[in-house]
C-alpha cells in the first residue's frame, strides 16, 4: 500500500515538473520571439510592419503550397484552375479593401460583383469533362 501511495506521489511530481517545465520552454521562446518583435515594432514601426507581412505572407503561401502540392500530382489542370479562383477572389478583396479605404464604395461594390462573377465563371463555368 505504500508502494503505491509512493509510486502516485512521485507519478503526480513526474507530471508536475514536466508541466513546469513545458511552461518554461513556452515563456523562454516567447521572450526569445515577442520581446525582439515589440522593440522592432515601439523602436521601428515600418520596418516592423514589411518584417511581419512578409513573414506572414511567407507562413501563408507556405500552407497553400503543402496543400495544393497532392491537387498537381493528382491533375497539373486542377491546380491552374485554383489558382485562377485562388486569384480572383485575393485581387479582388484586396482592390475593395483598397477602394473602401479610399472612400470610393460604388467602386467597391463593383468590384465586388465583378469578383463574384469572376469566380462563378471560373469555379462553374466550364463543362464538367474539362475540370476533371
Amino acid at each position: 500500500m505504500l508502494k503505491r501511495i509512493l509510486a502516485g506521489y512521485a507519478a503526480f511530481i513526474g507530471a508536475l515538473g514536466k508541466t513546469l517545465l513545458l511552461a518554461g520552454i513556452c515563456l523562454g521562446s516567447a521572450l526569445l520571439i515577442v520581446w525582439p518583435l515589440w522593440k522592432l515594432a515601439s523602436s521601428n514601426p515600418s520596418i516592423y510592419t514589411v518584417v511581419f507581412v512578409t513573414f506572414f505572407g511567407a507562413l501563408v503561401s507556405w500552407m497553400l503550397f503543402d496543400r495544393l502540392k497532392p491537387v498537381f500530382k493528382r491533375n497539373p489542370g486542377a491546380l491552374a484552375r485554383t489558382l485562377v479562383r485562388i486569384a480572383i477572389l485575393a485581387f479582388g478583396a484586396a482592390a475593395i479593401v483598397i477602394l473602401v479605404l479610399s472612400w470610393r464604395r460604388t467602386a467597391a461594390l463593383a468590384v465586388f460583383l465583378l469578383t463574384i462573377i469572376g469566380y462563378g465563371i471560373a469555379a462553374f463555368g466550364f463543362p464538367p469533362d474539362s475540370r476533371k
